[in-house]
């Protein structure tokens, strides 16, 4: 009995993990931009952690949160308050 209980105790805490792991954006707020160009332009203000992914991507505007941007070519010029994780064939910052 013991041994299910702690089989069971294991399940549950690796399920925890997780969810806790795999859906952060879920529990913070976070905005998702994705397509062949998708841009933050200048004007706008992310309060969120911003995730941007396609061809050309440019974030211009300011983002209070982290920045995730991936793409062929990536262009940031503007604020982010947090981390930068890019990854991208030609990279601007």
């Amino acid at each position: 009995m013991k041994k299910i209980l702690r089989i069971s105790g294991t399940v549950s805490l690796v399920l925890c993990m997780m969810v806790f792991t795999l859906f952060p954006a879920l529990a913070h707020g976070a905005e998702f931009r994705a397509g062949d160009q998708p841009k933050l332009d200048s004007s706008e203000t992310v309060r969120n952690d911003l995730y941007i992914a396609g061809g050309t991507v440019n974030s211009l505007g300011k983002v209070v949160g982290d920045l995730t941007a991936a793409g062929g070519n990536l262009l940031v010029s503007g604020g982010v308050s947090e981390d930068i994780n890019i990854a991208g064939g030609t990279v601007i910052i």
